[in-house]
């Protein structure tokens, strides 16, 4: 995605958790780069802009780890989880419930047997140099957004940042709600009209809503270019990417197709030559896995793949078929536009300053 989309999503994101009721399902902004490239930075200065001076990013070092983010998502507008490399066994399967509005339970505190139960509307935005939580039901669920390393000279000091949050917020606050007067207002005629174009029916149709008419095919073509950035990271440490790439190359007419018990056998052999790690135990789970995974791989390899079900041969066949050359242009990007452009997300704030002056 580019820079543009990256920000627009945010900003979406960010409108989205004033309308709970048009948006009951939560996307996860995940803030990706190495260190030193802003994340925790952005974070932290969107929670000083929504909650004031106090706000703080949290991790998840604690033990009670789960019970503090439940906590924290009842009682906070925003979360921030900061640097969340590894991934505790609970969180993909939490942030899942999480982000499809599903209500969370916990134990009430001082009792053995009583519950609390509520339904979490405030945000949730994770940072991470290096995440391994890329399951496929997980990563739909994410807004991917790349953090380059800072140049010298776009380095400044968190006071100068906390600061300028604090000088500029009314101004802030007061075009946030102007936008959702706004998006109030024209709901009621153009609501209806609108359809979902991602997965993520609510944000998609929401972010619809807040376009003019005229730039909603450019929100349409964004959203198509999410869903390749979410396949990217479902698939970026899959090993079966790797093992595919490698037996096209060894095929002889370019093309894989065989039947799955075959399939998994050639491929396991093929991650064994490669020295990575296989994690499918038969032919049954990896075309599940690759049912499941089948958009991801498509956008990972470039390529048709096929997992289709033959009853009267009482087998399963397994087909990847590179797309023709033509389907990607000689720059190297896609039809759609997407340059696969990243940079960092530091707000701008010439408009106030002017306004200020």
């Amino acid at each position: 995605m580019t820079i543009e989309d990256q920000r627009e999503l945010v900003k979406v994101w960010l409108l989205h958790l004033f309308m709970p009721v048009s948006n009951p399902v939560h996307p996860i902004p995940l803030f990706e780069g190495m260190t030193g490239s802003g994340k925790t930075v952005l974070g932290e200065m969107i929670g000083r802009w929504l909650q004031g001076p106090n706000f703080d990013v949290m991790g998840l070092a604690t033990t009670k780890a789960e019970e503090s983010l439940k906590l924290a998502l009842w009682k906070r507008p925003l979360v921030v989880l900061d640097n969340v490399d590894s991934s505790p066994a609970w969180l993909m399967d939490f942030l899942c419930r999480y982000s499809t509005g599903e209500r969370i339970s916990c134990r009430k505190l001082y009792t053995n047997h009583d519950e609390v139960h509520f339904t979490p509307r405030a945000g949730l935005i994770i940072t991470s140099r290096t995440p391994h939580f890329r399951r496929a039901d997980v990563g739909r669920r994410l807004l991917p957004i790349q953090f380059m390393g800072l140049k010298p000279d776009q380095r400044r000091t968190e006071a100068v940042m906390r600061k300028e949050i604090a000088d500029h917020r009314p101004a802030i606050w007061g075009d946030v709600l102007a936008i959702l007067a706004h998006f109030q207002d024209t709901w009621p005629d153009v609501g209806e009209q609108l359809k979902p174009c991602h997965s993520l029916g609510d944000f998609s149709v929401f972010g619809a809503g807040l376009c003019a008419d005229s730039e909603r095919a450019k929100w349409e073509a964004r959203m198509k270019r999410l869903d390749k950035a979410q396949a990217r990271f479902t698939s970026e440490e899959n090993p079966l990417v790797e093992v595919i790439l490698a037996m096209l190359k060894d095929a002889q007419d370019g093309r894989i197709k065989m039947t799955s018990s075959e399939f998994h056998e050639k491929a396991k052999a093929q991650s064994g030559r490669l020295n990575l790690a296989w994690p499918y135990k038969n032919n049954a789970a990896l075309t599940r896995s690759m049912k499941e995974e089948r958009s991801a791989l498509e956008q990972h390899l470039n390529a048709c793949v096929s997992v289709d079900n033959h009853h009267q041969a009482r087998a399963t066949w397994i087909t990847i078929q590179p797309k023709p050359a033509t389907q990607t242009s000689a720059a190297g990007l896609n039809p759609e536009g997407d340059e696969g452009d990243d940079g960092d997300l530091a707000f701008c704030w010439e408009k106030y300053e002017a306004q200020a002056a």
